[in-house]
């Protein structure tokens, strides 16, 4: 009975430490509430740190279903994540002026950046490239790598 339990206890021990922690990633998120079937869609860029020609990963859930498939190279990982942190300490979100811009059935996008423990996040409610450049640069740097455009979301 000792010996069952010390190796059922082993083994859990074993499976909760060997699993990763994701130390990185990019997400972006989509949603639009007003879409009668719902348009979901997350796009998730997460660095394996192994070394291959492409040791990024992204993971693709639209719809309901989950692509993951797809790879591409550390060096195009490293300019979305360049766009992103440059939208982050550079907003070109417009100042407070004494209009409301709005869009009728906008969907909201949010970009999160994750390093270690550290987590930022980016939200807005219309990704309009005549309104937010920095930030509609970055969302199609994103789609580009999972095979969408700037139409799927729109």
């Amino acid at each position: 009975m000792k010996t069952i339990l010390f190796l059922l206890m082993s083994a859990m021990v074993f499976s909760c430490s060997s699993q990763k922690n994701i130390t990185e990633f990019i997400q972006l998120s989509h949603e639009n509430v007003m879409v009668i079937a719902g348009d979901k869609l997350t796009v998730t860029l997460i660095p394996t740190g192994k070394n291959r020609k492409r040791p990024v990963i992204v993971k693709i859930f639209r719809k309901g279903e989950t692509f993951d498939r797809k790879r591409i190279s550390y060096t195009e990982y490293r300019e979305i994540w360049d766009a992103v942190t440059n939208e982050i300490n550079k907003p070109d979100f417009p100042k407070k002026t004494n209009y409301l811009f709005g869009v009728l059935d906008g969907g909201s996008n949010s970009i999160l950046l994750k390093k270690d423990t550290i987590q930022q996040e980016l939200n807005n409610d219309v990704d309009s490239e005549e309104r937010y450049k920095k930030f509609y640069k970055a969302t199609g740097l994103i789609l580009k790598t999972a095979g969408l455009s700037t139409h799927d979301i729109d």
